[in-house]
């Protein structure tokens, strides 16, 4: 399992309820997207980043975690997957 991380802080991380998904994967309109779980809800999409041809089944590289963090306002995250196509965020500095 593969755990995309950018500026961690000596192995400490928080866990969030923050996810990073890929819709409309191996298409022009790709594109990695940070939500929560709302039960009832389903998916809430808080923000989105282009990645244009991401095929279906890859996983979020280096440029998602950085943009992560910054759409979160922190210094580093890690991603790790959580389930098929979900990515949980942890909080890393």
């Amino acid at each position: 399992m593969m755990t995309p991380q950018t500026h961690t802080n000596g192995g400490t991380v928080e866990p969030t309820t923050w996810l990073v998904e890929l819709t409309e994967a191996g298409t022009a309109a790709a594109r990695w997207v940070l939500g929560t779980e709302e039960a009832g809800v389903g998916f809430f999409t808080e923000d989105a980043f282009a990645q244009p041809g991401v095929v279906d089944g890859a996983a979020p590289d280096e440029d998602v975690a950085d943009w992560v963090a910054a759409v979160l306002g922190v210094s580093g995250v890690e991603l790790t997957e959580a389930s098929e196509g979900h990515w949980s965020v942890g909080i890393t500095g």
